[in-house]
């Protein structure tokens, strides 16, 4: 990336003004009856008693994008892939060069609320998961990475922020993270009561953190940014900053180098708890089944390539976009900014370790059966609050209805994103292959403002043969030594 005019702008926006989060919950994936070990990720208890004797998993890709400060117009992923040389900008941002048939604009959103945007990338390499007569263990081990920007200030919004006229631009005390880490996770999830109609599942996944890439941070306080010719006023600012990163930028070169490096290590947790109600009249495996989970309980200790930074001043510092011109990774940018603050170029660098929370969550289950085959399930996931630097969780409420059989199965799942953002999905599996989306729409029909999109596959093995003792055929009657409890 080459910092040009205005680009200080930019860095100044993500500097004070940024949240990042993680995003995308594949649901198709994981709430089905056949999810086997993939279900682990939103319940540890959850997969329990499966109907397989194993599963595992051989690779499960998910990649999601999404914001509300930038869209194309008319737009949808099909269209942006099949005429991405023909995207523009908008007339009304810049007049076109040249003569384009038939061209896609993009456009932004006008200064009316604070912006959004969302992107992560998972990756659940091999994972396996062995089913006793009420218990279950399982290993996985997943890559994830993370970028969420997160209520940045209106007064950034594109058309407000180019105006001529615009001089002042005010951010406000906000987080930022964005964090690349692997997981290798040990499940155990055990029947800790069964009469036969009903059970009680609770579950466990102990998980070894790898640490590649951090940055995370928080603006203590207001910041109030006066735009100048060439460059901008910053009046005051309290932040914390700090990060550890295996990209360098060969200056001799010219070209961007990544290494993967294990920067820190630590340890997280899941646990969940599951009940189920097997009281059904029809081949099924239950009447309706509830969970309740606390995801990603856990931080990582970040010890190599690792600087943490803070910045204070309560006057004001002019910085100026020629000052930036040959900057093109973080460790300059941090020179660069001690140097024309403080006179030092050291002077924002306090020390060469930090620890980085992760996205720490609750989230709720409901699995219902309405007749043979058919289930509606309810999901959500709500962020839990913390003190500490680190990345967040999204909130997300979704209800699905699916088919389900052994041979195949297909969904639709209607999804709430961050309480604000309706859109509706779909998914399909045969045999052992999953595909789906969150967001259907966004594939293949034109909508006003494409805005992002999202997709996850998956492809596993296990026993052609379901386990007999999970799927009996006498459903809805009881165990003849079954007894109700004496009060």
């Amino acid at each position: 990336m080459i910092l040009g005019k205005k680009n200080i702008f930019l860095i100044l926006v993500c500097f004070f003004s940024a949240n990042f989060a993680f995003s995308q919950e594949q649901i198709g994936l994981k709430m089905s009856n056949y999810g086997g070990v993939n279900s682990i990720g939103i319940n540890p208890a959850w997969s329990a008693n499966g109907p397989y004797k194993w599963d595992l998993n051989i690779v499960s890709l998910g990649a999601f994008f999404d914001n509300d400060y930038l869209f194309v117009q008319k737009g949808s992923l099909l269209k942006f892939l099949l005429k991405s040389n023909s995207i523009i900008p908008n007339p009304a941002i810049k007049k076109p060069k040249g003569n384009i048939e038939k061209p896609v604009f993009y456009n932004y959103e006008d200064r009316y609320k604070t912006y959004d945007l969302y992107q992560n990338l998972t990756l659940l390499g091999p994972a396996f998961m062995y089913n006793f007569p009420n218990h279950s263990v399982g290993i996985s081990y997943n890559i994830k990475e993370v970028f969420y920007l997160h209520e940045i200030a209106k007064d950034f919004g594109y058309y407000y922020f180019s105006d001529s006229a615009t001089t002042q631009m005010v951010t406000g005390p906000l987080r930022t993270g964005v964090m690349t880490w692997g997981e290798l996770g040990f499940n155990y999830a055990g029947v800790v009561m069964n009469n036969g109609l009903q059970e009680l599942t609770v579950g466990l996944t102990a998980k070894y953190l790898m640490g590649f890439d951090a940055v995370v941070g928080k603006s203590n306080e207001e910041s109030v940014i006066v735009k100048i010719d060439e460059g901008v006023k910053l009046a005051s600012g309290n932040v914390d900053l700090n990060y550890a990163t295996n990209y360098a930028y060969d200056y001799e070169a010219e070209d961007w180098k990544y290494k993967l490096n294990r920067n820190g290590n630590g340890f997280g947790l899941d646990f969940g708890i599951a009940y189920t109600n097997k009281l059904t009249t029809v081949d099924q495996p239950h009447k309706f089944k509830i969970g309740v989970s606390i995801l990603d309980v856990g931080r990582i200790k970040y010890f190599k390539n690792a600087t943490t930074t803070k910045y204070v001043r309560n006057d004001t510092v002019t910085f100026m976009n020629d000052d930036f011109k040959e900057v093109r990774d973080i460790d300059l940018f941090i020179d660069k900014v001690g140097q024309i603050a403080y006179g030092d170029s050291n002077a924002l660098r306090t020390g060469t370790t930090f620890t980085s929370w992760l996205p720490t969550a609750l989230s709720v289950q409901a699995d219902f059966a309405v007749r043979e085959n058919v289930y509606i399930s309810a999901f959500g996931m709500m962020r839990m609050p913390r003190k500490g630097l680190g990345v967040d969780r999204e909130n997300i409420i979704a209800v699905t209805p699916r088919y389900e059989k052994r041979k195949w199965e297909v969904g639709v799942p209607i999804v709430l994103y961050d309480f604000k953002r309706p859109r509706m999905g779909a998914y399909a599996r045969l045999w052992n292959v999953t595909i789906g989306t969150d967001n259907f729409l966004s594939w293949f029909i034109p909508v006003p403002k494409w805005s992002g999109t999202d997709f996850y596959i998956g492809f596993k093995v296990n026993p052609k043969e379901e386990i007999d003792y999970l799927r009996s055929k006498k459903r809805g009657k009881a165990p003849k030594n079954f007894r109700c409890p004496k009060f």
